[in-house]
């Protein structure tokens, strides 16, 4: 086992939120150990069999599914280190990480808030929706991107609190292009690095994505357009993504398209006005969008 504990001065904790999932824990448990890093914080969110880790892993529970954005927010108030390691409950970290390396650089740079990981599959394939960027290239070069796989990530925790982490409305789905884009408000950095490296065994207990769950997506994209994007450009957004979403229903149940334009149309609420409107200048929208975010599409 690596040690990097004494090695800077920033300090890295590992969070894990797990639901159902007590093998897949199990291992990104032991990954964590076995690059170095040894205090780990793990979240049951509500699982119907409670959840065991190690003695030496802090284990918090649940008696509600908080989900991603809640629990992960959570996670954050349970621990006061300087970096914080999102690791999703069925990857693993890459035996071969140097936890070390990525900790100085956040030393040596402090715009950067978030580096984002590699993650592959255990063929290694990598995911389209997987890799953060909107096309996979270059992969072996490290650089700024403008969004981040929120299980499989290291963020600076000052950055994460200062800006109010998760907003808790978005439960699931779309949550890290809202904050990517509240960073990018404040001239922070996302750095893709394929040196934090993953490999993700999507568990038989996943989320599949199934017709009320793109309407949920719909929703989320009204919200973080309203908030971060100005009108012209919210409206460019909505209307590619309904498109799209529009093609993924109609091949599973054409009866709920009037509910996907309900959520892409509708007003949203003042809870989910909860952060204000502060929508950046298309000058810089058009940067974000050639650096990688995904402002248009």
């Amino acid at each position: 086992m690596k040690d990097c504990s004494s090695s800077t001065a920033l300090k890295l904790d590992a969070l894990i939120i797990c639901f159902n999932r007590q093998t897949e824990v199990d291992l990104a448990i032991e990954s964590c150990k076995t690059v170095g890093v040894s205090n780990i914080h793990v979240l049951d969110n509500a699982s119907e069999i409670p959840i065991t880790t190690p003695p030496e892993t802090r284990l918090i529970r649940s008696s509600e599914n908080l989900g991603p954005c809640k629990g992960r927010n959570a996670l954050v108030l349970e621990s006061s280190a300087d970096l914080l390691l999102f690791l999703d409950d069925d990857a693993v970290l890459d035996p071969n990480v140097n936890i070390t390396e990525l900790i100085e650089e956040f030393a040596n740079n402090l715009n950067l808030s978030i580096i984002a990981g590699l993650v592959k599959r255990d063929d290694g394939h990598i995911a389209k929706s997987e890799f953060p960027a909107r096309t996979v290239n270059n992969i072996s070069n490290p650089r700024r991107v403008g969004y981040f796989v929120e299980g499989a990530c290291i963020i600076r925790r000052s950055d994460f609190v200062g800006l109010g982490g998760y907003d808790p409305n978005f439960f699931y789905g779309h949550e890290a292009t809202d904050f990517a884009l509240r960073l990018a408000a404040v001239g922070k950095q996302i750095i893709y690095d394929p040196r934090l490296s993953f490999v993700h065994r999507p568990s038989s207990l996943g989320r599949s994505l199934t017709s009320d769950k793109y309407v949920r997506q719909m929703r989320n994209r009204r919200i973080l357009t309203w908030r971060n994007l100005p009108r012209p450009v919210a409206l460019l957004h909505v209307s590619i993504w309904l498109a799209f979403y529009t093609t993924r229903i109609w091949k599973r149940r054409p009866s709920d398209l009037l509910q996907l334009i309900k959520a892409a149309v509708l007003p949203i609420t003042e809870k989910e006005q909860a952060i204000k409107r502060s929508p950046l200048p298309c000058k810089k929208l058009n940067l974000l969008q050639q650096t990688g975010y995904r402002i248009y599409w």
